[in-house]
């Protein structure tokens, strides 16, 4: 069956230069290729630090006010340098696994079509392959969307895409269902501590309406933090903080006359851990940015969750801008979580900002006159692959640990000197991502977060066996096939 191509938009990354010069491929052909790439943007990292380039570069930037504007413009192109080189390493990555057992399904369907006799089984394993094949076309048509509000297409579909691989695989019998002994104790914890907080599922379907005097109406915030708290501990999860004294003083009871607002921003990557990490942190109260309509939370629950005061939700009738400034208004309270990216991600990279946080959000809390306190929250845990399975977590050392670390706050003082230029919007999106960045693990395993091309295809070798590659192994293993199929039906 004949198949489209289609190439990443010209818009993301085109064909990029990196800070050393050298062209990068649009596609890169051989792992060999992706294991150079990931040393060189290893080493362009660390020149960029040692090139007075680092986040902490945004917080002495007032000590030259007469240059503010033409350092921001250098720093703003050096870090966008770097980005479309990591950037563009990140999509070469995917891709590569993503046609390389592209390659080995279409020829594994081709030799059994050929075997012509058993229809049955050919019936079956086409429809599989039709399925895959809509997944893998999904991928490329929404490879435009990078770093944009709708990238979860592409994310979504390139989950789907091995979903149904190993799905195809399994009908064969070439590979087993996996076991998941963390995430089937994680669902008897949830019920467990489901049914002994009642109160939570209370607050979904009617909040309480309380004069903010007495308490902030956060209350559903709150009894799921608790309820994540003991689900945790009882799977033996533990959750580092670091920085608490970079959050702004709080108060329960009252808060306050200044037009302040408290927005951090977390890194996402790990969505029941992201919500853990919020969990934990020590404020009293705070709202929380949700794409409620994206995600495991059941339909007929969603529109009583993006009614509660504890919650801005993103993707309802009510834009999230507006729904921020009515709670504002209200004064639920002035903290907000959020999560700047949009996205989560597949292998743990740290993915870019969307220019809507710097460019439309921010801009806007600013000329409604609300002051802000901008405070980075990174999070760094060992690497999920693909489902986000806590058995992931688990098998890796140390996998029970979370360390989070709150950063210091961009002050409202500093952040009025950096948005008096349009550089600065993009100089606050630069920053945030390399914050996380630079809190991210880079070791044998993973790669400023994200996992090593090596250790994706261990990985997919753990789960898939050799068919992951269209080499040599990878023929072995569709003569395996084969060979079943024709012993089965002999």
């Amino acid at each position: 069956m004949a198949v489209k191509k289609h190439f990443f938009s010209k818009v993301i990354l085109s064909i990029s230069t990196c800070l050393i010069g050298i062209p990068v491929p649009l596609l890169a052909l051989t792992k060999a290729d992706l294991l150079r790439r990931e040393e060189q943007v290893h080493r362009e990292f660390v020149e960029l630090q040692e090139n007075n380039n680092g986040t902490s570069f945004i917080y002495q930037i007032m000590e030259k006010p007469e240059q503010i504007e033409d350092e921001l413009i250098r720093w703003n192109q050096a870090l966008s340098g770097f980005y479309s080189c990591l950037d563009s390493f990140i999509i070469d990555q995917q891709l590569f696994f993503l046609e390389e057992s592209y390659e080995n399904a279409k020829a594994l369907v081709a030799r059994l079509e050929d075997a012509g006799r058993y229809q049955k089984d050919v019936r079956t394993m086409r429809q599989m392959f039709i399925e895959m094949q809509a997944s893998y076309l999904k991928y490329h048509d929404n490879l435009g969307a990078f770093a944009t509000g709708k990238d979860y297409r592409r994310i979504n579909s390139y989950v789907e895409y091995f979903r149904i691989y190993r799905k195809f695989l399994r009908f064969f019998n070439y590979v087993e269902r996996e076991a998941k002994p963390w995430n089937k104790k994680l669902s008897r914890v949830v019920i467990r501590n489901g049914i002994r907080n009642p109160g939570l599922i209370k607050e979904v379907f009617r909040p309480k309406s309380r004069p903010h005097g007495s308490a902030p109406l956060t209350e559903l915030i709150k009894r799921e933090g608790e309820m994540l708290r003991d689900i945790f501990e009882a799977l033996e999860m533990e959750v580092d903080i670091r920085g608490e004294e970079n959050i702004p003083e709080q108060n329960l009871y009252h808060l306050g006359d200044k037009e302040v607002v408290n927005i951090f921003a977390h890194q996402h990557g790990h969505g029941i851990i992201d919500e853990l990490v919020k969990a934990h942190i020590p404020i009293l109260h705070y709202m929380v940015m949700w794409a409620v309509k994206i995600g495991p939370i059941p339909r007929f629950m969603q529109q009583y969750l993006e009614r509660s005061p504890s919650i801005i939700p993103v993707g309802a009738e009510v834009d999230p801008l507006t729904s921020t400034m009515e709670r504002l208004d209200k004064r639920i309270s002035d903290n907000i979580a959020i999560h700047p990216q949009g996205e989560l991600n597949i292998f743990n990279e740290v993915m870019p900002v969307h220019k809507n946080f710097a460019y439309r959000y921010l801009k806007t809390l600013r000329e409604n006159g609300y002051q802000i306190n901008l405070i980075p929250v990174s999070s760094q845990y060992a690497p999920v692959f693909l489902y986000g399975s806590l058995d992931d977590m688990k098998n890796y050392p140390n996998g029970n640990q979370i360390k989070v670390g709150i950063e210091k706050a961009i002050s409202p003082e500093l952040l009025d000197t950096l948005l008096q230029f349009e550089s600065g919007y993009e100089a606050i999106l630069h920053f945030l991502r390399l914050v996380w960045l630079e809190k991210a693990v880079s070791n044998d395993v993973q790669i400023l977060g994200g996992l090593r091309t090596q250790s994706i295809e261990d990985k997919f070798r753990s789960q898939i066996g050799d068919f992951v590659r269209a080499d040599f192994r990878g023929k072995r293993a569709i003569d395996w096939i084969v060979n079943h199929v024709l012993e089965r039906n002999s």
